[in-house]
Order: structure tokens, then sequence, then C-alpha cells
């Protein structure tokens, strides 16, 4: 898909993120630090909750590839939130989408006090998370949302609950996609949203120093996002697309 829309009129996305894992380059863990260094230094209005797993022994966070880039604390910024563990620290928006100007923004800001910190050398991959709810109560319109084509034993999904996990790389990138239908998703304003969930992480591999990834990042995030959005946009019928109010330059 080559032309990409610019703005969709009726938004999907409703969780979404962008984050680091890395190698701290100090013996201070980072999720002692970072907390107290972003709130004291970013504007608007802000709090900051330290989270259950933050009472597990750090031997045991670090040694558990499950509990590794979970967050210990979480910081509630404005539009956004800031998850902070030892070896991964994310940025994401709170719904509804505030669109990806102000979204780059945020990144951006965090990010570049992350690198004036000095507490991390190397990045061993960022990526960014977007979770889209297409809405529907019905089961065979759900399946109908995406050109998903599946067959097995000569049955073809047509109105079953279908859930999909694959990965596919594209460029310098590798994306994870999770289809999930009959989803319920509860977002922070209690209002639940019922429909076809498409889960896209888009990920990229870096294992470099944390300063190169910093040079460029402006577009380097333009990159991500706009291989994240292609990929979303190909997962669709164009009679979807149509139906999100797609706005082209």
């Amino acid at each position: 898909m080559d032309n990409l829309p610019i703005k969709l009129e009726k938004q999907p996305i409703i969780d979404g993120l962008f984050e680091i894992r890395f190698v701290s380059s100090s013996v201070v863990r980072l999720g002692s630090i970072l907390p107290g260094l972003l709130f004291a230094s970013l504007e608007g209005e802000k709090s900051l909750a330290t989270l259950p797993l933050n009472q597990f022994p750090e031997q045991m966070r670090d040694s558990d590839q499950n509990l590794k880039y979970l967050p210990i604390h979480r910081m509630d910024w404005g539009k956004f939130y800031i998850n902070i563990g030892d070896h991964a620290i994310s940025v994401g928006f709170k719904y509804p989408y505030p669109g990806w100007g102000d979204f780059k923004k945020a990144i951006m800001d965090v990010m570049m006090l992350v690198l004036k910190s000095g507490v991390i050398q190397t990045i061993d991959k960022y990526m960014i998370k977007a979770v889209n709810l297409i809405s529907s109560d019905d089961i065979g319109e759900q399946v109908s949302f995406t050109n998903l084509n599946v067959k097995i034993a000569n049955y073809a999904l047509k109105e079953n609950f279908f859930s999909v996990q694959l990965e596919i790389p594209s460029g310098d990138f590798l994306h994870n996609i999770k289809l999930l239908s009959s989803a319920t998703a509860k977002i922070h304003t209690n209002e639940e949203k019922h429909g076809l969930i498409i889960d896209i992480s888009t990920i990229s591999n870096v294992n470099a120093l944390m300063t190169d990834v910093m040079d460029g990042l402006p577009l380097k995030l333009e990159d991500i996002h706009t291989s994240s959005k292609r990929m979303f946009f190909s997962c669709l019928t164009p009679e979807t697309l149509d139906g999100l109010g797609p706005i082209y330059e």
C-alpha cells in the first residue's frame, strides 16, 4: 500500500506505546533513578506510582524473561503515561489517541531526558505498539474486516471465534501481529468496546549504542511509525478501510 491515509475519521486505536529495551551502563539500577528524574524534569500534571512487581527480588526479576522488561513504576503525565523498569522504558498515550504529532513529541521529550541521565549504554531493541479495535458484535462481520484467509481440513473460517498470531519481517523491522475476534476492551475511562482487535508491535532489533540510536531519532520514529501504519492498513480489506473514513493528503 503506497498511499497511506494521514488520518482516520473513525480512529480505531485504543492503546499504544513506544518502548526501548536496554543494558544499563551503571551498577545503579535504572528503576531507582529515572522515576525521580522524569518527575522533576517533565512539565505538566503528573503522578507517580510504584507497581507490585517492585516488591519482587531484583535477582528474580532479572533472571525471569517474563518479568525482566516489565515496569516497576508508572508515571501518569497528562495525556500520556510512562512505564519504567530496570531494563525497559516506554511512553504510551491514554485513550483517545492524541495524534502522532503529540505522541512523537512526548516520546522525544522522555527519550532526551533518558539520554542525559547517562545510565543507558546499549539499546537491544526499540518498538512501537498499536492496539486497534474495530467495533462489531457480529462474528461474521469481524472475520470480513481483514484479508485473513484461513482454511484447514477443508473448513474455511467464516463465522467462528479466532485468535491468530504471526511474525512478518519487513525491511529493517519485524511485525508481531495478533488478531483476536469477539474481544472486549475496557479503556481507562471505564468505557467498554467490543469487536476485532488488531494488535501490531513493530520491532527494530538494533543492539546499538544509546547515542547512535538517539542520533536521528525523529527520522527513526517516522520510519517505524510509517512501517507500523502500512502493516495495519495492509491487514484490512478495502471496504473496512473505507468504513474508517480515511483522509489523504
